[in-house]
């Protein structure tokens, strides 16, 4: 039974919570545009995409330095109200703290208690008025109940998330009294507060990763995991497509396969703008010029990638600031009419998408499985492109001997 959460694990905690809350932009957008402008689920995506960049990689030994990391980073990078009030949630409660290695329950409904005050004080806002205190005081509440009773951190912070979820549901029958849905008068009421649903939407992805963490008798929600024949089973119908390294010097890198371990040739494609079509890191469209190298080679039927860096907001040059070369990815074939609900299944884990574009008819989803497996897992429909010879280059050149 686990009572207590250390530094680096609240860290990946809340890494998990970021990846919950990018992945969830557009159902949060589409609530905002029921009540206000629609910008709501592209804020905390902002947001949580800098709590995430100053969480993952860093190490900690405070578990408020974890906390005040966070609510900085949403502080600096959301603006306006809402940056003030989640930010708030995460470092209001870690203020004036002595350095702690370790949180419990009780230090969990301390903080949270704590950032609901604050809050209250700062806007204003009441249980009733329609925000997100209609889902962080129930959670706060449950938390400081399961203190009382000793529960445990998994038991305690799941029930923290009903609590705010509950909460968040029960805005649909409230007035709005703050904000722009004031406007809306009792058109507002029916419709959830997006504030309220971001509270359970991050106090949800706290109890999902204690869930999948702190126990290994059972799977998140009580839920058996599979037995070892329907693991082989499953995974008979699986087919991972390619291994991916990534590189700071392509040339180098293809030179030593195919001289040290007589992988090759490899094909050559140069990614910039132009040929690689939506491309979205961390949910948001990337607008601005980039560029990136990939080789291909083969051994037998899996494919081997490396991947080189040029320039421009792709998550590559990320990956070798904090991990250096070497492995990237590992690249699992998914059939289009099959992508929608595997992407799914991974959101049910807590798990989002990091970057996802198209080239040609291949259509690429890096996953944020950093924080539980070390690497990115990759899903793609892996299509055979035959692409015109002005597309790629071949190393070695036919012409190098």
């Amino acid at each position: 039974m686990t009572t207590e959460l250390a530094a680096g694990q609240l860290r990946d905690m809340l890494v998990n919570v970021a990846d919950r809350v990018i992945a969830a932009e557009p159902e949060l957008s589409k609530a905002d545009r029921e009540v206000g402008d629609g910008d709501h689920g592209l804020g905390m995506t902002r947001g949580f995409t800098a709590a995430r960049a100053a969480l993952a990689g860093a190490t900690f030994d405070d578990v408020h330095a974890v906390f005040t990391t966070a609510g900085n980073a949403l502080l600096r990078s959301m603006g306006g109200a809402s940056g003030v009030i989640f930010g708030l949630l995460f470092r209001a409660g870690a203020a004036d703290r002595a350095a702690a290695g370790h949180i419990d329950v009780a230090g969990l409904a301390d903080h949270f208690a704590r950032s609901l005050a604050q809050i209250t004080e700062r806007g204003g806002a009441a249980p009733g008025d329609k925000t997100m205190v209609d889902a962080l005081e129930p959670a706060a509440r449950a938390l400081a109940e399961s203190a009382a009773a000793g529960h445990d951190l998994r038991t305690a912070v799941r029930r923290a998330a009903e609590a705010a979820a509950d909460g968040a549901d029960r805005t649909r029958n409230y007035l709005a009294r703050f904000g722009k849905a004031v406007s809306l008068k009792d058109r507002s009421l029916g419709h959830p507060d997006p504030g309220a649903l971001s509270t359970a939407l991050i106090f949800t992805a706290m109890a999902d990763w204690a869930d999948d963490h702190l126990t290994s008798s059972t799977s998140r929600h009580g839920r058996q995991p599979m037995n070892n024949a329907e693991l082989t089973e499953l995974n008979k119908r699986r087919k991972i497509y390619q291994i991916a390294f990534i590189t700071r010097d392509l040339e180098k890198s293809m030179r030593s396969w195919v001289e040290n371990l007589g992988i090759g040739p490899w094909t050559v494609l140069t990614f910039t703008e132009e040929t690689m079509k939506y491309l979205k890191v961390a949910d948001q469209e990337v607008t601005e010029p980039f560029k990136f190298l990939i080789a291909i080679s083969w051994i037998g039927d899996m494919q081997l990638e490396i991947i080189q860096p040029v320039y421009g907001p792709t998550i590559y040059e990320d990956h070798l600031a904090r991990k250096g070369e070497g492995l990237h990815h590992i690249k699992e074939q998914i059939p289009d009419e099959d992508i929608d609900r595997v992407l799914a299944g991974f959101r049910d884990k807590g798990i989002g998408v990091l970057q996802t574009g198209q080239f040609e008819t291949d259509v690429h989803y890096y996953l944020g499985t950093e924080p539980k497996l070390d690497f990115i897992y990759e899903l793609g429909n892996c299509p055979l492109l035959d692409l015109p010879p002005d597309m790629v280059s071949v190393y070695p050149p036919e012409d190098a001997r």
